[in-house]
């Protein structure tokens, strides 16, 4: 349960490793951590009023580690591009370094600076290489928004609202049972949404959305099942066989202002357990 308070911390080579451990607290005004230095806090505090610098002149790495009941407060300033921070999350990370943001690994628990070409979706302010990564790292009634075009397969494990903010999503989403998801402004190419676990519970809401199944792509929108599924603004065209797919019982289904062209089987079609359906333009 130590404590020290000091107003500036350097720690580097030539002190490579700072344990801060059991209930101990670090209370600074400014950290800095670079040139291959570290710091690890284990059930401990750190606690910096001005900030914690991670790096040096953008190519002179350090390491922050925090594990257990530990809390780190304080603008954590990642400033070299092989500097990590490695955490459960939560933590107030940015960098300055110009044509790079800071993702948030959630598999590997760790902070990183990737550079802005390659991150694809975001969180508020946390970026992401992948979008099963940010699906990952997403809490309940997040709005996960792409910031780049994807072409990548994902599963939607939570509630959550997907933005394409107008990019272009090429490959298959897929959806779990009991969820609420909407689904808005993507730009499906060669591709589409396909649930394909059996249920009847859950709201599926797809909304200002284009869908070009490149005369390739079976269904824009398969959904085996759902309480509710609502498609609204939105243009389909070129898919092999129908605009709306829903196999299985499904109490609810509207659909407000989708114009479909060129699917030559059928517009629709639903099991005979589709208990309501609306058509509007």
């Amino acid at each position: 349960n130590a404590k020290v308070e000091s107003n500036w911390i350097d720690i580097w080579d030539g002190t490579p490793s700072v344990a801060i451990n059991n209930g101990a607290t670090i209370e600074t005004n400014k950290i800095k951590v670079s040139r291959g230095g570290e710091i690890t806090v284990t059930d401990a505090n750190l606690i910096a009023a001005e900030s914690i610098e991670v790096g040096h002149n953008g190519n002179s790495a350090g390491k922050l580690t925090e594990s257990g009941n530990s809390t780190i407060t304080g603008e954590i300033k990642m400033t070299a591009t092989e500097s990590t921070v490695s955490s459960d999350g939560g933590l107030n990370v940015t960098t300055s370094i110009e044509g790079y943001t800071v993702v948030f690994d959630a598999e590997n628990k760790q902070y990183k600076l990737v550079a802005i070409g390659d991150v694809v979706a975001k969180i508020g302010g946390l970026y992401y290489e992948t979008l099963a990564a940010a699906i990952t790292a997403a809490q309940a009634n997040d709005v996960i928004t792409f910031v780049n075009d994807i072409t990548e397969n994902v599963t939607i494990s939570k509630n959550v609202t997907i933005d394409g903010a107008n990019k272009k999503y090429t490959g298959k989403m897929a959806g779990n049972t009991g969820l609420n998801v909407t689904v808005q402004n993507v730009n499906f190419v060669n591709g589409g949404f396909d649930k394909k676990t059996k249920g009847t519970t859950g709201h599926y809401t797809f909304k200002n959305c284009t869908f070009d199944g490149a005369s390739t792509y079976a269904y824009p929108i398969r959904i085996y099942g759902a309480k509710n599924i609502t498609v609204e603004n939105s243009t389909v065209k070129d898919y092999q066989y129908s605009f709306l797919y829903v196999p299985s019982s499904t109490t609810s289904v509207s659909v407000k202002d989708v114009t479909v062209d060129n699917c030559p089987s059928y517009a629709v079609y639903f099991a005979s357990g589709v208990t309501y359906a609306m058509f509007e333009n």
